[in-house]
């Protein structure tokens, strides 16, 4: 099963290629509305989508109308988009490399977050 994440994530891509206010990443969907009444709009073509194809949601596990969202490392709000501080937390308390091994794992932690670095 090492290619069921793949073939999960195209799945989920083909059902909500038509909705362009969604976006997804595996089992993690967020739908981006300018106001109320759109959100609820859109959240309704997302339900109708996912028990179409025979999902459902964890209400425990979701957020609804929320202005804010913590999304993949990411916060993202009316304001844009910046970093979550509990994941960029690890890389301000990242211990200085000592060698060129510790110096490429530190490089590769902290290019995920690159475009949030000026002159990375």
């Amino acid at each position: 099963l090492t290619g069921a994440p793949g073939t999960f994530q195209r799945f989920m891509n083909n059902i909500f290629r038509n909705l362009k206010f969604v976006t997804v990443y595996l089992d993690d969907i967020m739908v981006f509305s300018k106001d109320e009444r759109e959100h609820k709009e859109h959240l309704e073509e997302v339900f109708k989508t996912l028990s179409r194809v025979g999902l459902v949601i964890n209400p425990a596990k979701s957020r609804i109308g929320t202005n804010k969202v913590n999304y993949l490392g990411h916060v993202f709000s009316g304001h844009g988009m910046h970093t979550d501080e509990r994941k960029t937390s690890s890389v301000k308390n990242y211990p200085t490399p000592k060698n060129s091994k510790e110096l490429k794992s530190f490089i590769g932690l902290t290019s995920y977050y690159r475009r949030f670095i000026s002159n990375f």
